[in-house]
């Protein structure tokens, strides 16, 4: 299928973009040929990535290759920071960094993004694409996320100074952007090794049966006695797993899929907050807005 191309905004000889989009207008499904990079804000959007529709909150970051058709699908204002970049305009170190972002488990140190548009065309159509079992998406934890957050906040507050300086701020603060989302993966995947194969079977089986008992979520303690660890080594290896608590996680679902049924199906948020199980509204909307960063009426 033919999908438009978009333009790089702002594009100038550095190669980079930056740009703070806050809006509730949905993007068609296009494709470019630079490296985009995003972070949600405030808000939620149904990003559609290389054929896979994927509901993104504050804290989701994603990097979308060049000739992969992605687009946004959003119902109410949402803010969101882009960087647009090509891979030239970068140090050539951070080459092989860019790749082991996109593909943690294939990386060579012989492959080369940087040289021709033909070369890197060719190659990223055969060859990059997003690990299918994370969607594209990194969620950043608190702390990441506000650093990330402050390097984007920091390009739109000197757009009066010197070409040349701001050019150079514009390369370094991707780089250090890129370098704190390899991090951020890096851990995840270093967690991911040192736990044992069967913690981590036990933990899928976790994820599997609270994806099913939204509206019921079952104790955590009796998780925990299912899979024969005490309470307090069962939150241990689930935050490793995760990231995150077992509340905390649990909330995120709820939320997350509280805002496809207001969004997708039309729900009323009472309807919704029911829906997941939480019967005290008040609650909803409390844990509603620290999971978003916003009340419900606003998504």
């Amino acid at each position: 299928m033919e999908y438009p191309y978009f333009e790089m905004h702002m594009r100038d000889a550095s190669g980079i973009a930056f740009e703070h989009w806050t809006d509730s207008r949905s993007v068609e499904i296009h494709m470019h040929e630079y490296y985009e990079l995003f972070l949600i804000s405030r808000g939620s959007c149904l990003h559609v990535f290389d054929g896979v529709e994927t509901l993104l909150i504050p804290g989701d970051s994603v990097i979308v290759p060049p000739y992969t058709a992605h687009g946004f699908s959003i119902s109410k204002v949402s803010s969101i920071y882009n960087c647009q970049f090509f891979p030239e305009a970068l140090d050539s170190k951070f080459i092989k960094l860019l790749r082991e972002i996109l593909l943690p488990d294939e990386t060579s140190a012989e492959d080369d993004l940087s040289g021709s548009s033909e070369k890197n065309a060719a190659m990223t159509q055969q060859t990059v694409r997003p690990n299918p079992a994370r969607r594209g998406v990194i969620h950043l934890n608190p702390r990441e996320y506000a650093f990330v957050e402050s390097l984007f906040e920091s390009m739109f507050e000197n757009y009066d100074d010197a070409k040349q300086l701001y050019a150079l701020k514009k390369q370094k603060f991707t780089e250090v952007i890129l370098l704190e989302l390899h991090q951020a993966l890096h851990r995840q995947n270093r967690i991911y090794r040192k736990t044992a194969a069967g913690n981590n079977l036990a933990i899928a089986d976790v994820l599997a049966s609270m994806e099913e008992h939204l509206a019921d979520p079952p104790a955590f303690n009796d998780l925990a006695a299912a899979c024969g660890f005490s309470p307090n080594h069962f939150r241990k290896i689930f935050r490793e797993a995760t990231g995150l608590s077992p509340v905390k996680y649990m909330n995120r679902l709820r939320i997350t899929r509280a805002c496809e049924y207001i969004q997708q199906d039309g729900m009323t948020t009472v309807e919704a907050a029911e829906k997941v199980g939480f019967i005290d509204l008040n609650y909803f909307s409390r844990v509603f807005k620290q999971v978003m960063g916003c009340p419900p009426s606003k998504i």
